[in-house]
């Protein structure tokens, strides 16, 4: 060993020997070891490199949502401000429960006047719901500004609230199951659905229904996810609210709490589980039970009579009927829109498809409910766009550099390289023979001669060796100057077509965002506008009217039943009358079988349509009969058949309203009103 080795050799000897002092100096303090920095994997990384470059607002160019998304109050007030303004836009009718199961109902428990339908007298509706909006028409009245304005447009922004607390945890949970990049996607594709739109600031209890289902679920323990303390009982707490709003809603629970028992029964964690649900769960139904106590006047368990009239006996046929495949092939792709080609690849690519399951579970459960509307499968929407969103975040993505190389080997031509071989170098030469007769004696200069030539031999040889040595060391040279420019060039190639692909799949998100958004605000816009307005706006010359003389204001619809807002539009308790269409018998259709039939019984509406002036005459006109109303409400299509009535009647049109460009059956494109 040299002396310079022992030098080393004795440094690092002294260097841990000085380390292991204090490491042991350390342990007998008890000072805490600090923790070793966190190496991510490369998987990990280019995971999170590809999250940051498929970034929504930075492939649309919407760089001032960084901002507004990087924290969750202010991603929640610009949500809150779209709803807003998605609430005020609706200017339309979609069903009637948006104003006869809520409105209507909060209208008569806060002001003493209102119409209830046969389901509130039979127990088949909870008031849990409709004393949300009794809440704030309560409130309004007691600070003086109950107009009609503001009981109409403040139930909406409340369901404005809800539908944007909904997209808030949709935004959660997609973030939970697959990473912000494929959240962010995922809300921009629910912001853009025409369904939603549509729906989810209407007073329906399928609104509400869905943003409760989407805010449990974003609390819900999933096996590969970490939850936070409490999170269970906040789950259960918005899972019972679905059930209350709407008891459908227990379909989809049955299916996750029963998944989520399964594989905590084996831990010792099932009998505090078990504990949570029991107290959870009958907390809600008790306060269920007393509200509907308190305005029923007796003991009513309504999410039971619900399902058992709704579900069991399918009571809900009489108004109308679809095969068990509707939702399948117009039900669900409806709803879904242009999504529906997003959703498919994107929940064909999907890894966990949990959510699928839930949307398949909804589907096929409600098919086979012989009842069928598109609000009924609304809560599958939100769950679709999770995979809309799956599928642009991996639209966005980088594409791989390594399969780009290997795509690049696979197709490339194969190069014949030019193989070039080593020099042999034996170091041995083949001994010349002199020719001489070994016999022949030489002489001292002969004896020199040999001596020097074999000398010059030697040398010739070293440096035949040495300029061999030399051009091996220059063929290495070569070979490794022109692979590493080989590698060089591959690797610049890769990279120039991994940045033209993924610059061509930016392009294609934004040309298909572009289209998605066309097709989706269009219609939007036009079935919250335009489609079955005239229903709404007839109601603003009615209330005016009740207004000015409403002792003299006695109005009669003419339409099939609940086709307008009742008393809760008008606001002026004056006298008012609709066509009917309860069931006939309606207590022995509830508790006995066999279960109502169109076919077996004939509702007042249909009476009516089918002789108007007949009907007409029977009822009102005669001394024994009812006085002419001031005012008849119908679609422009009765107006031929009781028009010689009308005129005889002293009726004059003093109102006409658009509604729709798609006139079917009874209603058609225009709402009159005449006076007298």
């Amino acid at each position: 060993m040299t002396k310079e080795s022992k030098t080393v050799s004795t440094i690092r000897r002294r260097k841990g020997k000085e380390l292991a002092l204090a490491l042991q100096k350390i342990k007998e303090e008890n000072v805490p070891l600090p923790p070793a920095p966190v190496i991510a994997s490369d998987s990990e990384i280019q995971a999170a490199e590809a999250e940051e470059k498929c970034r929504m607002f930075d492939v649309l160019g919407l760089i001032t949502l960084r901002r507004v998304m990087s924290h969750t109050r202010s991603l929640f007030l610009a949500l809150l401000a779209i709803r807003c303004v998605n609430a005020l836009f609706i200017q339309t009718h979609y069903v009637p429960d948006e104003y006869w199961q809520s409105l209507e109902v909060a209208h008569k428990m806060v002001f003493g006047y209102g119409y209830l339908t046969w389901e509130w007298r039979e127990g088949l509706r909870g008031y849990s719901y409709p004393l949300l909006f009794a809440f704030f028409y309560k409130l309004v009245h007691m600070l003086g500004l109950d107009s009609r304005f503001l009981l109409i447009k403040l139930p909406r922004l409340v369901q404005a609230f809800i539908a944007a607390l909904g997209d808030l945890h949709l935004y959660k949970l997609s973030s939970q199951l697959a990473g912000r990049s494929t959240a962010q996607w995922t809300l921009l594709c629910q912001i853009m659905s025409w369904f939603t739109i549509y729906c989810c600031t209407r007073t329906l209890s399928n609104s509400t229904e869905a943003s409760l289902i989407i805010i449990a679920l974003s609390y819900f323990p999933w096996p590969d996810q970490k939850s936070q303390e409490g999170s269970l009982r906040v789950f259960l707490l918005f899972a019972a609210l679905s059930v209350i709003v709407r008891p459908t809603a227990a379909l989809v629970w049955i299916l996750l709490c029963c998944w989520h028992l399964q594989w905590v029964r084996h831990s010792q964690q099932l009998g505090p589980v078990l504990k949570i649900y029991l107290a959870v769960g009958l907390s809600a139904i008790g306060i269920s039970a007393v509200v509907d106590r308190i305005w029923y006047g007796q003991w009513t368990f309504v999410q039971l009579n619900f399902l058992w009239f709704n579900v069991v006996r399918g009571g809900a046929s009489i108004y109308g009927t679809h095969p068990w495949h509707w939702y399948m092939w117009q039900g669900f792709p409806v709803v879904m829109g242009t999504l529906i080609f997003p959703f498919v690849l994107g929940a064909w690519h999907a890894k966990n498809k949990t959510l699928l399951w839930i949307i398949a579970f909804i589907v096929a459960t409600h098919s086979l409910l012989p009842h069928k509307e598109f609000r009924f499968i609304f809560t599958t929407v939100p769950l679709a766009m999770h995979y809309c969103g799956l599928y642009f975040e991996k639209l966005c993505t980088r594409p791989s550099l390594r399969e780009i190389k290997a795509k690049l080997r696979a197709s490339s031509t194969k190069v014949k390289g030019s193989t070039v071989q080593e020099p042999a170098m034996t170091g041995q030469s083949k001994k010349e023979s002199d020719g001489d007769d070994p016999a022949v004696e030489k002489n001292d200069d002969d004896i020199m001669k040999e001596f020097s030539d074999l000398i010059k031999d030697q040398v010739d040889k070293d440096t035949q060796r040495l300029e061999g040595a030399c051009i091996e060391q220059k063929e290495t040279n070569l070979k490794t100057e022109k692979k590493s420019s080989v590698d060089i060039s591959e690797n610049s190639k890769a990279e120039k077509l991994q940045q033209s692909e993924h610059q061509t799949r930016l392009n294609k998100a934004r040309v298909l965002t572009a289209i998605l958004a066309l097709t989706n605000l269009l219609p939007a816009f036009y079935f919250c506008l335009i489609h079955q307005r005239g229903t709404i706006m007839v109601t603003k010359l009615l209330a005016d009217a009740a207004k000015n003389s409403p002792e003299k204001t006695d109005i009669l619809f003419l339409m099939p039943c609940h086709s307008t807002p009742y008393y809760s539009y008008i606001h002026a308790n004056v006298s008012m009358r609709f066509l009917t269409c309860e069931p006939q018998s309606v207590t022995e259709s509830l508790h006995y079988s066999p279960s109502p039939s169109p076919t077996t019984w004939t509702d007042e509406a249909d009476q009516f349509f089918d002789s108007p002036e007949s009907w007409l005459r029977d009822q009102y006109g005669g001394p024994s009969r009812r006085p002419w109303p001031s005012h008849l409400v119908f679609f422009s299509n009765l107006h031929r058949d009781i028009s010689d009535l009308l005129v005889q009647a002293g009726y004059k049109i003093c109102g006409s309203f658009f509604h729709t460009h798609f006139a079917e059956g009874r209603v058609s494109g225009s709402v009159l009103v005449t006076c007298r």
